[in-house]
């Protein structure tokens, strides 16, 4: 449930109840949930079972003690949930403060009723983990959740027919579907299952027929409506399905050139035998080099978040591949070169440069936060150009799948204050070395440890140096950002 900040303080009702005091009663008409916020040593709830014995002032409970209830823990999710009578009662243990949460106080809030709410954000989540929805944005995954019509089957009737053009994609809300091929039975499909996602974007007819094996609930997504929702970013997954039902193996591919190396390894140029104009880079990471610094959890990570990201502005992944040796990422071809060669090359960016190349850093990192990654290692090597000049980021192999962290990794010049303190950092970090970075597009030098080889030194300056930059856009055709002043405290 996402409750709107500034609204929940409508939500809870404060509320203190003294000992032999019943907070709540078997069958109460109003259901609620219940969150113990303060009490004694320990303030503890307990959920009784039968309804005539009582606590007495100085007595222990005479009944089954169910479920302890202590401070933080719930009671009543359900009965809030679905906006039934609450089936235990629970009383207080000694003297008790709480929150109480009405379905009717959540429903007011939140705009609608809870339980659609739930399952709005339910269909969100499950819809999340498909490969054809998961790299939509955010208002058009909402968009796609509203334009949902459901559907109701009776048992052994024909949801869709082998053979038949493929309009629809169908997600299962309840019940059973059956899925047969030629006539022979293949397989069940049960809740939250989900067929004829391809058929959203490609030219297909149906593989199979699929039919309810017993009264079932569908909720059907129209081929029209999801293109309409989807715009120009069809093409890209039009792509990104091509490029999985291409099956390519490791004696598929041709190697051109050289194109790079690394700490583990070389990036090869390489093309597939059946597409010779096609070019593609394979990283080569040696296992032995990985072992040896104990980064076989970071790989096994990169790779995760390399097959789950499909954006823009992020490096296509397509697959993995591995022999005695080696462990082999095959990717798209950046072939423009990273963003620390072209900075130098072109030398302060103008004003339109540096918004672009900091826009397409921002949506990519903005895709990557709303999946809890934080990125952690944000740097112009980091950031590689296509042939039409498009930034993407690369290299995943510092990220953290959480929002919040203590381990201090990435590289020094781009250290935001909280990483360097220890007690934690967030995904904000990621946003300081951004901010790092546009200095680097607009003054030229990196703003900390210019001046010093010693990275004591370079963190010093980084915690305790405060830069003053007044930024003056100048209507000149050059479209400059001048520096107008810059100074030390």
């Amino acid at each position: 449930m996402v409750v709107p900040q500034g609204r929940k303080e409508y939500i809870y009702r404060k509320s203190d109840f003294q000992c032999d005091v019943m907070v709540q009663t078997k069958g109460k008409t109003e259901a609620e949930m219940l969150r113990i916020v303060s009490a004694g040593a320990p303030a503890q709830l307990i959920v009784v079972v039968a309804g005539q014995a009582r606590r007495a002032a100085s007595a222990q409970v005479r009944v089954e003690a169910v479920k302890i209830v202590l401070p933080g823990q719930l009671h009543g999710a359900q009965s809030l949930l679905h906006n039934t009578p609450m089936e235990y009662k629970l009383v207080a243990l000694e003297n008790t403060q709480l929150h109480r949460v009405s379905h009717n106080m959540v429903s007011q809030v939140l705009g609608s009723d809870l339980g659609e709410v739930v399952r709005f954000n339910e269909i969100k989540r499950v819809l999340g983990d498909i490969f054809l929805f998961k790299n939509l944005q955010n208002d058009q995954m909402e968009r796609v959740v509203r334009s949902f019509e459901k559907c109701e089957y009776a048992s052994g009737q024909k949801v869709v027919e082998q053979g038949e053009e493929a309009n629809h994609f169908y997600l299962i809300q309840s019940g059973t579907i059956a899925i047969f091929r030629n006539g022979e039975r293949l397989r069940s499909l049960l809740k939250w299952d989900y067929f004829g996602e391809r058929g959203l974007l490609l030219q297909e007819n149906r593989s199979a027929t699929c039919q309810a094996e017993e009264p079932s609930v569908l909720l059907r997504l129209e081929k029209a409506v999801f293109a309409d929702i989807v715009g120009i970013f069809r093409k890209e997954l039009e792509h990104r399905m091509m490029l999985q039902d291409l099956k390519i193996e490791m004696s598929d591919l041709y190697v051109k050139a050289v194109v790079g190396r690394g700490s583990f390894g070389l990036v090869k140029l390489v093309y597939h035998k059946r597409d010779r104009q096609k070019y593609y880079a394979l990283k080569c990471i040696g296992k032995k080099q990985v072992v040896q610094q104990k980064q076989e959890k970071s790989m096994l990570l990169e790779r995760e978040i390399n097959a789950q990201c499909y954006h823009p502005c992020i490096m296509h992944f397509i697959t993995t591949f591995q022999d005695a040796k080696n462990v082999y990422f095959l990717t798209e071809f950046l072939g423009g070169g990273d963003l620390f060669t072209a900075i130098r090359e072109i030398g302060n960016l103008s004003k339109r440069q540096s918004q672009f190349f900091g826009g397409c850093i921002t949506l990519a990192l903005e895709y990557l936060h709303g999946r809890s990654i934080m990125y952690r290692d944000l740097k112009p090597e980091n950031v590689v150009l296509d042939f039409r000049g498009n930034a993407k980021l690369v290299d995943f192999g510092c990220c953290k799948k959480c929002l919040q962290s203590n381990t201090l990794v990435g590289t020094p010049e781009y250290f935001a204050p909280e990483s360097i303190i220890g007690k934690g950092y967030t995904c904000a970090v990621d946003w300081w070395a951004l901010g790092v970075m546009m200095h680097e597009f607009i003054v030229g030098p990196l703003p900390f440890g210019r001046d010093t080889d010693d990275q004591l030194q370079l963190l010093k300056e980084i915690m305790e140096v405060i830069i003053a930059m007044i930024l003056r856009v100048f209507d000149r055709p050059s479209g400059r950002l001048r520096i107008d002043g810059a100074c030390r405290a």
